[in-house]
């Protein structure tokens, strides 16, 4: 991946294109959209019906991956954040000018929330446009009549597999989290990983439907990640690493070095 992301910048350098932070993120992005294509191309050739097959077998010995299942209900996610983030922001805005460090990390903790929030309904969006676009026969219908085919721009739930949309609100929010807790980030896509499985497990979905969530994930929350930098919110690049935006600079975002004991590690980098 960073021979192909090395190659895209030589050719943007060549071609006179500026390194700005969209081609970062093109370049970036590319290679790793083409080989999940490539994974679930092969994944739905291969895989996924065998892997079917083999759970429908066992659907009654699936009782904790029903407990798991309703996890990845993006409401469970978007109203807290929602509504956590609209408090935040009133609240910020109701503070008078001589509330100094109280102030400021109420805006910090809103833009982290608003950020969080964004990056599950941007994914959940996404997917929910990708679905119509791929059409794929719901799993269930596998064992019901046959039926395992693609359908572009189809419309209506038996034709809504791919992406997963539990799988896809899983990642996303393990992925901000991560973003904003980079200490967790591995915990927290740990924790994620079971929760998308249980659609494979409970027949709802193929294998390749988890992968593609998962993909959709990412892409759309790294590009939301660049977003908040470029607005000055959350975020900031500082010495070719993300960094999470500290609470006082003395300089502008993006330009003065993190406070002391601010993380600057790179996160899913």
């Amino acid at each position: 991946m960073r021979r192909w992301r090395a190659r895209a910048r030589r050719a943007a350098h060549h071609l006179g294109v500026p390194s700005t932070g969209k081609l970062r993120f093109a370049a970036r992005a590319l290679p790793w959209a083409g080989l999940a294509a490539l994974l679930v191309w092969g994944m739905s050739l291969w895989v996924d019906r065998p892997v079917a097959y083999y759970f429908k077998a066992r659907e009654a010995d699936a009782g904790l991956f029903k407990l798991l299942e309703d996890v990845g209900n993006g409401a469970w996610f978007l109203w807290p954040s929602g509504v956590l983030a609209l408090v935040l922001w009133a609240a910020w805005r109701l503070m008078g000018p001589g509330t100094g460090p109280t102030r400021r990390r109420t805006r910090h903790l809103a833009e982290a929330v608003t950020f969080f929030f964004s990056a599950v309904a941007l994914s959940g969006l996404v997917v929910v446009l990708l679905k119509v676009v791929f059409g794929r026969t719901r799993a269930r219908l596998l064992f019901e009549s046959g039926d395992y085919h693609w359908l572009l721009f189809a419309f209506g739930s038996e034709n809504a597999s791919f992406p997963s949309g539990h799988a896809n609100t899983a990642f996303a929010a393990a992925l901000a989290l991560g973003f904003l807790l980079p200490r967790g980030r591995w915990l927290f896509v740990a924790l994620a990983l079971p929760v998308a499985f249980a659609r494979v497990a409970m027949t709802q979905h193929y294998l390749s439907d988890i992968l593609g969530g998962a993909a959709v994930a990412y892409l759309t929350t790294y590009w939301l990640r660049t977003r908040f930098a470029a607005w000055g919110m959350v975020f900031f690049r500082f010495d070719g690493r993300w960094c999470l935006k500290p609470l006082r600079q003395s300089g502008p975002p993006g330009i003065a070095p993190p406070a002391e004991g601010v993380q600057t590690r790179p996160q899913f980098e």
